[in-house]
């Protein structure tokens, strides 16, 4: 199991992955962030045997090169794209990452509620991440909304749960 991650802040998502991880025993992740993993306001880095971090723009070329040099032949790969929110980015980062997603693991699309979804944050002009799925989806049809996963609609990411199709 490979989680790939945009976003990772100081870390701490990418920290509650590994520990899940290591309850399954397996897996590792690559979590993204142009910057370090630090806040510099005295909270530690985060360090973990499962986690790699690769400092650098989720769709630059460079950045992209090194992620896709770690994917091994048998990993199963999901994806989770919480990093800018815009719906420019998020699109990019949804070509980029979209075809590395194994059959039947999801790319998740963090904060599909941004941008009007119904929450309106001055941040995220336009229609942010959910904006991108919908135009992801209309030009491929690789992956697909399992609504399943906020049947409860207690989500940050309405529609934001891609499933890969077999």
């Amino acid at each position: 199991t490979l989680i790939i991650e945009t976003g990772s802040a100081m870390g701490g998502s990418a920290l509650y992955y590994a520990t899940i991880l290591d309850q399954l025993g397996q897996g590792r992740i690559l979590s993204v962030d142009l910057q370090e993993k630090t806040s510099g306001m005295g909270i530690p880095d985060v360090t973990h045997k499962r986690i790699q971090f690769v400092k650098g723009n989720s769709v630059a070329p460079a950045t992209v090169k090194t992620i896709k040099n770690q994917i091994k032949p048998a990993d199963r790969v999901m994806v989770i794209l919480d990093s800018d929110h815009t719906a420019e980015h998020v699109l990019r980062e949804l070509k980029t990452y979209g075809p590395l997603v194994s059959p039947g693991c999801y790319l998740i699309v963090d904060d599909t509620n941004l941008g009007g979804h119904p929450i309106i944050n001055q941040t995220v002009p336009g229609p942010g991440p959910w904006g991108a799925v919908e135009a992801y989806l209309k030009a491929t049809n690789d992956l697909e909304v399992d609504k399943n996963r906020h049947k409860f609609y207690m989500t940050w990411s309405p529609n934001g749960f891609l499933k890969k199709k077999s």
